[in-house]
């Protein structure tokens, strides 16, 4: 069996064990790095507002650093594979948390307490979650090019299943998988696998010694319960880490928790969207941002109002109807980027193109709208056309994080999602917006509205937030 697999003449550095306590040691560091750093902002942005003060006191509390990744070892940031970056995100906050509020109970306990600065302390909290993510995709990003971050892989699949997951790992190599082998791939295998080694289930045990894999993945969403434990006791005991892929598609998985009920293994999943102290804690952010940050914002709404009103003649704003939560009609404020008349220029474009008529059914919009001004089309490329809907927000109309608002003549287009659709509130932002928006297909936004309303959190909230920050200033997708 071992001579079958090395006729794959795969290099030897490849059949060598993962030397991936490299990559786990540098995120150490770097976590390490990022309180170290926040704190040290924190400090000169205390000396900054308050004035001078004895930096002495602060030097004691620097052994206390290694506090940081002992709690992030305990929110399961280590090893930093097979991460969620919902998960990552809500994981880096809990362990900040932890790790300021033993800092705290130190500095409360010792005699001069009193030359501690709290603002510091609270500075330092804030900037190490926001300081923290960042360097971890930079790591990410830099270790994944270096080929340091993923560890090998050995996909049993049946079927598509199993090279499925394989372009996905591929194309995904922030999750930490390199794939070595395909397993059990049906005849006539596309030769897209990102894999040098296909065959059946029994080449299992002996690709972890020749590969140095130390991760099997079961993708056999048909198997039974006892089919998979008689798999993996006959061809997976060599390896370190078994994933098994259930079958449990459409269901929660962002906060999905196992359970042993009896002996019998359980998964439990949670509908917040379903209960009401999540959902009101979703309403306060959403009445605090927008209030705050509308105010904020006011001097450049009205120098958008300013530059539409020289642009074109017309209305300043435009009232869409759209429907929401419940299925509610209401009307969503956008800043006008199109001309006066903009449905009778659309017909007529639409009447002398047949090609121009197939595309706006089939997506609902125009990649090149003749309707839109050329203010508008600025507008519409930062997405500042859609700050207007602060006031739905506000309203109680529309959230700040939210599935796409859709028009009536799409409800048949949604089919069994538009129930799912309704159980929430649309967003100003949301999965949608922050993952390809226009550049994605009509299946592909719905598949953004289930995934939403059932993993709903408010870290994928906070995701999200982060996420539109850097889309509204590429542009990504927007026409």
């Amino acid at each position: 069996m071992s001579s079958t697999i090395l006729a794959f003449d795969r290099p030897a550095a490849a059949r060598r064990p993962d030397s991936l306590w490299a990559a786990d040691c540098a995120m150490i560091l770097l976590d390490i790095a990022a309180i170290l750093s926040a704190a040290s902002l924190a400090i000169l942005l205390r000396y900054w507002i308050a004035g001078p003060y004895d930096l002495g006191f602060y030097l004691k509390l620097i052994p206390m650093a290694l506090l940081h990744p002992l709690s992030l070892g305990m929110a399961g940031m280590y090893p930093a594979r097979g991460l969620n970056p919902v998960a990552e995100l809500r994981g880096l906050c809990q362990a900040a948390t932890f790790t300021f509020l033993c800092l705290a109970a130190a500095t409360f306990f010792q005699r001069d307490a009193v030359s501690y600065s709290r603002l510091a302390l609270l500075l330092a909290w804030i900037l190490t979650m926001l300081v923290s993510p960042l360097l971890r995709q930079l790591a990410r990003y830099l270790l994944g090019k270096a080929g340091c971050l993923g560890a090998r892989a050995v996909i049993l699949g049946s079927g598509d299943a199993g090279r499925n997951l394989a372009v996905a790992l591929a194309n995904r190599p922030s999750l930490g998988f390199k794939v070595v082998a395909v397993l059990d791939a049906a005849p006539g295998a596309s030769t897209d696998v990102p894999s040098q080694i296909t065959g059946g289930l029994e080449l299992a045990p002996a690709l972890a010694a020749e590969t140095g894999a130390t991760y099997a993945i079961l993708a056999m969403p048909q198997a039974s319960g006892s089919e998979l434990t008689a798999l993996i006791e006959r061809y997976l005991w060599p390896y370190r880490h078994v994933l098994i892929l259930p079958g449990l598609f459409g269901i929660s998985s962002l906060d999905a928790a196992t359970r042993d009920l009896a002996g019998v293994l359980g998964v439990e999943v949670s509908h917040r969207l379903m209960c009401p102290a999540p959902r009101l804690f979703k309403r306060i952010c959403d009445l605090t941002l927008a209030i705050g940050g509308g105010l904020l914002i006011l001097p450049l709404l009205v120098l958008v109002v300013v530059a539409i009103c020289l642009g074109s003649s017309g209305p300043v704003f435009y009232a869409s109807p759209r429907i929401g939560e419940n299925g509610r009609r209401f009307r969503a404020w956008k800043f006008r980027t199109m001309v006066v008349g903009a449905t009778e220029v659309l017909r007529q474009h639409l009447d002398q193109s047949p090609e121009l008529r197939a595309e706006y059914e089939r997506e609902s919009k125009l990649r090149n709208d003749p309707r839109i001004t050329w203010m508008g089309r600025w507008l519409r490329r930062t997405s500042l056309d859609e700050l207007p809907q602060l006031w739905n927000v506000i309203r109680g109309e529309m959230s700040l994080v939210g599935p796409r608002p859709i028009l009536e003549h799409e409800m048949p287009r949604y089919g069994a999602c538009y129930q799912l659709y309704k159980r929430t509130r649309p967003g100003l932002t949301g999965l949608w917006q922050v993952s390809g928006r226009n550049n994605t297909t009509y299946a592909q936004r719905l598949g953004y509205v289930e995934y939403y309303v059932r993993n709903w959190s408010v870290w994928l909230d906070l995701y999200i937030l982060c996420r539109t920050v850097k889309v509204v200033l590429t542009g990504e997708g927007a026409y």
